[in-house]
């Protein structure tokens, strides 16, 4: 389901190129590759976008664009997209216990893997967009030149 969406101003267009995460979010998200926050970031960038959606749809092609990458970087983003199936957070409880939580629901592939579909999980949709308190926000493209993903974290 689409939505048309217009834009009252200026303000409101750049409003929907900002990330916003939580705290906890940013410093429990095991991101040990650039490329892979860099990707996880552009599907919150969807998400924040079109927030009424499901699922969000990302081809590679467009990856390649938007980080300004170039495309011989194909198979390094096939190569990370199958690590995205393994991402949980990590949260300590008071009582030394630990709880892992799913940021996606599912994430589907064509065959060709051009495209991938992410079902972002409740715990996901909680952590971004709208928050009050305790959060991060930058623009999305100030984050494509960045290097490291401590960089990028902080």
């Amino acid at each position: 389901m689409t939505k048309d969406i217009s834009y009252k101003s200026k303000k409101e267009l750049k409003e929907v190129d900002l990330i916003r995460k939580s705290n906890e979010l940013i410093n429990n998200t095991p991101f040990n590759k650039v490329l892979q926050l860099k990707i996880f970031t552009k599907v919150i960038l969807e998400i924040t976008r079109n927030p009424w959606q499901k699922d969000y749809v990302i081809s590679v092609n467009e990856l390649t664009k938007s980080l300004k990458t170039k495309w011989n970087n194909y198979k390094a983003f096939i190569d990370i997209m199958d690590t995205m199936w393994d991402l949980m957070v990590y949260k300590w409880l008071a009582n030394w216990k630990r709880i892992m939580k799913a940021l996606f629901l599912s994430i589907w592939e064509d065959d060709k893997k051009s495209y991938y579909r992410f079902e972002p999980s409740n715990y996901l949709l909680e952590n971004i967009g709208k928050l009050e308190n305790n959060y991060t926000q930058y623009f999305f493209k100030n984050i494509i030149h960045l290097n490291s993903v401590f960089s990028i974290k902080i």
